[in-house]
């Protein structure tokens, strides 16, 4: 085991709702890591499958006793997060999702730019667990946010699949949104501006089960838009019109036209994706 020279306590916090189908991969590649100091924050977000009897059966198996359950009655990501993080006691707090498996050297990395360059937070990346046309797009476009942030000099984004983060900075920045259901990292990086604190990216990724077929992708980028545009209210609350302009729409229609008729590779993936997405934000601009 590796063991820092300031041996400082690390929480890893991992939201859950019936994730039995990955939860053992989850647990069993943050579990086995290199750092000596850490603990593990589950949060069971009303899960009614069996993820509840998988986090007990771990909590007995690992003899150091790093697991801490907590159950979270508000349904929404937000909520589960910010229990977790609210109840965690390390200096540095570390994200992933229950459908994601990190590799051995997992906190060591993420947590080396807060240790040893005193940087706010780090944005690590994910990769495809499942690989197929449909995951290709999604790590395609992931790809282009983090270029847009990096080189463009646009808004950086934040994915908490793979995010770690000072404890004094979260509290500063007042702990994840509990009343976001989803797009809460989104939320997050927007106090984060506000309050100065700037996230220092990091090209070191863990594996992520993405959405792999059109339903997936379909119902992911539905509710991510229907949430995008409630925080865009919170957040102009005289804003009149949805972020979608009909010069958008109109050049959006044009393009999968022009896709279907000359049979682009991209067209399905374009045309579910950027009709969830149009959809979802004028629900989410329409509903109050």
């Amino acid at each position: 085991m590796k063991k820092n020279k300031d041996n400082l306590l690390v929480s890893v916090v991992i939201p859950v709702y019936n994730g039995e189908k990955t939860l053992n991969q989850c647990l069993n590649s943050v579990l086995n890591q290199d750092y000596d100091n850490y603990e593990v924050v589950l949060v069971n977000n009303n899960s009614t499958d069996r993820t509840l009897e998988i986090i007990k059966e771990f909590q007995r198996k690992d003899k150091r006793k790093r697991i801490m359950y907590l159950f979270e009655p508000k349904i929404g990501r937000g909520a589960a997060r910010n229990a977790g993080e609210k109840k965690a006691s390390g200096r540095i707090i570390l994200m992933t999702d229950s459908d994601c498996i990190v590799p051995k050297n997992w906190i060591s990395e993420m947590t080396e730019p807060i240790i040893k360059k005193n940087q706010a937070a780090v944005q690590g990346i994910k990769k495809a667990k499942i690989y197929n046309d449909w995951t290709k797009h999604i790590e395609q476009e992931e790809e282009k946010r983090i270029n847009e942030g990096i080189i463009g000099q646009r808004n950086f984004f934040l994915d908490t699949a793979n995010f770690a983060i000072k404890k004094s900075v979260l509290e500063d920045i007042g702990h994840t949104n509990p009343n976001l259901a989803c797009n809460e990292d989104t939320e997050l990086i927007n106090q984060m501006k506000i309050k100065g604190h700037k996230v220092y990216f990091k090209k070191f990724s863990v594996l992520h089960y993405h959405p792999d077929t059109a339903l997936k992708v379909f119902e992911k980028f539905l509710k991510r838009a229907i949430w995008d545009q409630k925080i865009k209210k919170m957040h102009q609350p005289k804003r009149i019109f949805p972020s979608e302009s009909l010069a958008n729409l109109a050049g959006y229609a044009f393009n999968i036209c022009l896709e279907l008729l000359t049979l682009h590779k991209n067209f399905k993936y374009d045309f579910v994706s950027g009709t969830a997405w149009r959809l979802g934000s004028f629900y989410g601009w329409i509903k109050k």
